[in-house]
């Protein structure tokens, strides 16, 4: 959660904590209730929310998350929230500005 660019598998974690892969699938799975790719995305799509929220750009959220590029860090996004990072934004800078509307 500290590095949610770490492009390291489910077998590479394995390796480094000396178990096998089906064992850390399988204890994986059973302490966080999904599995570790679902997770490692679930990680990344908060992460990329508060930089782009922050006002990094796309690119640069894309990198830090260890994405290969803009488009395919975007087709996730989309894929996982149903917008772009950008119409995201948009929607939240509207929302923001109805709440702050509301509140006057």
């Amino acid at each position: 959660m500290e590095n949610p660019g770490d492009v390291r598998s489910l077998a590479d974690w394995a390796n480094e904590v000396g178990a096998t892969t089906r064992t850390l699938t399988r204890l994986f799975r059973s302490e966080t209730g999904v599995p570790f790719s679902q997770w490692r995305e679930q990680v990344r799509i908060v992460s990329a929310i508060s930089g782009l929220s922050t006002g990094e750009r796309v690119s640069q959220v894309a990198e830090n998350l260890g994405y290969a590029s803009q488009g395919a860090f975007t087709v996730m996004f989309k894929r996982v929230t149903g917008k772009s990072p950008r119409e995201y934004l948009n929607d939240l800078s509207r929302s923001q500005i109805k709440l702050s509307c509301t509140e006057e």
